[in-house]
């Protein structure tokens, strides 16, 4: 896996309040860059138990390492979010590298909400996180689904380190689905279109006002394709077609992009930049080994 850099859901809206819209209304729009850096992968993965969250029962499925999941059970752990717009799925990407942030993140997601915005920028900056983590904080529905799904999030960041072509060709295989079956289109929320090599983009209709999808993946998608391996359950199963809430104000945190064929993550030197500037990394270059397949802030630089 490399990592190249150019520091360059909804009948509930995922907003979570006015002093966090504002906070990331702060930052200036993402620039363009160019620069590369591989990233070197360890050798074997853990192997993780998926949970479900509460509420759903989840299908029986066996303890198996990351290495050996098929296509089709990829594509079961993808199938709720492969209709995120690009940008905050390659974030959710290198988020899913550190759960126990997510969980840490989570747990503030309160008193942030509770401040002013240059209150909640401060009370960030203080946070030991990974940026990814950090951004996330602008997308609470998304955030909270991540921290309270700790085994869900170790897969996708499992898979993103392991096995990133296999995991971004799931979710282009059933982007295909939604648009042969019509669950998948442009509107005021979002832009679909398909490139020159065949792949399925969806980016924001405004780059600064996100919206995050709700649905649920067995109408989308059609009839599901792997009876043996449904959808994870980490959907309502009362949801239906594609539906979204209120905007969030938060174009600004997406300083990355995913490039579908080969499984890289792009970042924007230029946004990357502007929102560490705001909210900090106080780790800086460490050297602390390997968090989930990724020396820490390797590519931050």
């Amino acid at each position: 896996m490399r990592l190249s850099i150019e520091r360059k859901r909804s009948r509930d809206p995922l907003v979570m309040g006015a002093a966090l819209a504002v906070l990331v209304i702060c930052l200036t729009p993402a620039e363009s860059g160019a620069q590369g850096q591989a990233v070197p992968v360890p050798s074997a993965p853990p192997a993780v138990l998926p949970q479900a969250i509460p509420g759903t029962t989840p299908s029986p499925r066996q303890l198996v390492p990351v290495t050996q999941l098929t296509s089709p059970q990829i594509q079961s752990l993808v199938a709720g979010i492969a209709l995120y717009q690009d940008g905050l799925l390659s974030m959710m990407f290198l988020a899913s590298a550190y759960p126990a942030e997510l969980e840490q993140a989570q747990l503030l997601l309160p008193t942030l909400a509770s401040v002013s915005p240059d209150q909640a920028a401060a009370t960030i900056q203080m946070q030991n996180w990974d940026p990814s983590v950090k951004a996330l904080l602008s997308f609470p529905g998304v955030l909270t689904m991540m921290a309270t799904q700790p085994d869900w999030t170790r897969q996708i960041g499992d898979l993103y380190r392991f096995r990133p072509v296999e995991l971004m060709q799931a979710v282009q295989a059933l982007r295909k689905q939604a648009l042969q079956h019509g669950a998948l289109k442009s509107g005021p929320q979002m832009q679909v279109v398909v490139d020159s090599q065949g792949q399925v983009l969806i980016n924001p209709a405004n780059q600064q006002l996100i919206y995050v999808p709700q649905y649920n993946p067995t109408v989308v998608y059609g009839r599901w394709m792997y009876p043996s391996y449904p959808p994870y359950p980490m959907y309502n199963p009362g949801w239906g077609p594609v539906v979204f809430g209120a905007g969030i104000a938060a174009g600004a945190v997406i300083w990355a992009t995913p490039r579908w064929r080969t499984g890289v993550v792009v970042v924007n030197r230029g946004g990357y930049n502007s929102f560490v500037g705001r909210y900090g990394y106080v780790g800086g270059v460490r050297s602390d080994g390997w968090v989930h397949g990724r020396p820490r802030n390797s590519w931050h630089r």
